[in-house]
């Protein structure tokens, strides 16, 4: 029988599992900070020099936001003067090395890259004024990509050579409830080949890649697919996992797929949290590359969550 951390790392590999596995038990993340500012609550800068706001959660906002009005600029046309990119090699890597026990037998580190391209781009000037920039400054906006893929590539090397991840997952949003934020054909202009890169650069040192976006990304699952994304996450519920597995396989790990926002309705009670953990495995886990996850914004029910996980997915035999 499979460790937890051998079941985890045959999931992401896409290789056979023996049970479905609970990544939160055995991932520890090893964060690149500097992307935004984080803190139990108050406000400050990141390392961009945008204003961050943290109310705080369990049950308030789990997560620091861009404080409305800070943006740096309006549209793309300046950003080589507006934008100051850090120096990575200055980012407090210590910190993040602190992170990761030296003891690694029975956990799985994950080095995390926060804000990717296209959140940056809101950060810095504003959402609406970021998707204007791809149809007013689309030079300059391919421009900034460029530079931001330097940048994440850069980071990449860094947390390779400080905690040396067996996973990379990077995050940035793609889509909303029921469509994506940004059109797919946009996204495959301006997106696709900076996370073709980041994808064969990650490969290179030999280390897996996850991509995280929140909300509906039905339409790129194919691209990613293609261009060699390893895990996509945390794949909400408006997306179509059985369709996904239905059409691609075990070409891409499915992380997630469970009912964040009923479990974090006011009210929903253990019973119901166990019951959905459940039926996502049941749904989603045929033929392995899947692993259930809840994004954790309420310590008390990931903890529901966990053990279920551990409980019912434990006892789901691959035959």
């Amino acid at each position: 029988m499979q460790t937890m951390k051998e079941c985890v790392l045959a999931a992401y590999r896409r290789e056979p599992q023996d049970y479905v596995p609970c990544p939160e038990q055995v991932l520890k993340g090893a964060i690149c900070l500097g992307d935004n500012y984080i803190q139990q609550a108050g406000e400050g800068y990141d390392a961009w020099g945008v204003r961050w706001h943290f109310g705080g959660g369990n049950p308030g906002l789990n997560g620091p936001t861009p404080v409305p009005g800070s943006e740096l600029m309006d549209d793309f046309d300046d950003w080589r003067e507006k934008v100051h990119f850090p120096d990575v090699n200055k980012l407090p890597w210590q910190i993040t090395k602190s992170m990761v026990p030296e003891d690694r037998s029975d956990i799985v580190v994950f080095g995390l890259l926060l804000s990717g391209p296209f959140e940056r781009m809101h950060y810095l000037a504003g959402f609406e004024n970021s998707l204007c920039a791809f149809y007013d400054s689309p030079d300059e906006v391919h421009a900034f990509l460029d530079a931001m893929e330097e940048n994440r590539i850069a980071c990449i090397d860094k947390l390779y050579e400080t905690v040396h991840p067996d996973v990379i997952q990077m995050q940035d949003d793609w889509g909303m409830q029921t469509s994506m934020l940004l059109s797919p054909e946009l996204w495959r202009e301006f997106f696709k080949p900076h996370e073709k890169r980041f994808a064969e650069h990650i490969h290179k040192l030999g280390m897996l890649y996850e991509h995280h976006s929140c909300g509906y990304v039905m339409p790129i699952v194919k691209d990613l697919v293609e261009i060699g994304v390893d895990a996509l996450s945390p794949l909400n519920v408006c997306n179509d996992i059985p369709q996904i597995k239905k059409e691609f396989g075990n070409a891409i790990c499915l992380i997630g797929g469970l009912n964040n926002q009923m479990i974090d309705a006011e009210g929903t009670g253990e019973e119901e949290i166990r019951a959905e953990v459940r039926r996502a495995i049941d749904e989603n886990s045929s033929g392995g590359a899947y692993m259930p996850a809840y994004i954790p914004t309420n310590a008390e029910k990931l903890e529901i969550v966990k053990n279920e996980i551990v409980r019912y997915g434990g006892s789901y035999r691959y035959t």
